[in-house]
């Protein structure tokens, strides 16, 4: 499973909400819910506490990865 860089760059910030996420992407927020679907669909999840413990058991990314 891959995801682009930009997918990589929402994937840090996932536990912020989508506005904190489009501002330390610049990004707008819709294109912000525009990664967020194509990163749950790749993970086969729905929700963004999901998409990170997949994320972790799958070792896609480590935890230090995420700006919490």
């Amino acid at each position: 499973m891959e995801f682009t860089g930009s997918e990589m760059r929402v994937i840090k910030y996932l536990a912020y909400p989508t506005k904190q996420i489009a501002k330390k992407t610049n990004f707008q927020p819709c294109t912000v819910n525009t990664y967020l679907e194509s990163i749950y669909t790749k993970l086969e999840v729905n929700t963004r506490g999901l998409a990170i413990l997949k994320l972790l058991s799958m070792q896609i990314v480590t935890l230090d990865y995420f700006d919490f």
